[in-house]
């Protein structure tokens, strides 16, 4: 029953949630500071100290990194859900 009736009608709830959850983790830097470590840096701390010392470029370049990973992970999850016959909210 889970997997025949149940889990179809979760899948579009569960692929937008991850996708929207992730999204918003790359842009929270009060949690990153908090679960940043001396040996472990998350990516909000990282662009934090970039901006503090001045380096805009690398943090240009970063933030490019950063944006054409999203958008292949976004277009993974479509690539998924069209897959499995989720619709995306238009």
């Amino acid at each position: 029953m889970f997997r025949r009736i149940l889990l179809p009608l979760l899948r579009p709830v569960l692929v937008t949630a991850w996708l929207w959850v992730m999204i918003h983790a790359f842009r929270e830097l009060p949690i990153s500071a908090i679960l940043s470590g001396p040996e472990t840096r998350t990516v909000g701390v990282a662009i934090y100290s970039l901006w503090t010392e001045g380096s805009f470029g690398l943090i240009s370049a970063f933030a490019v990194m950063i944006i054409s990973l999203l958008i292949v992970v976004s277009y993974g999850v479509e690539l998924f859900g069209r897959r499995f016959g989720v619709t995306g909210v238009r």
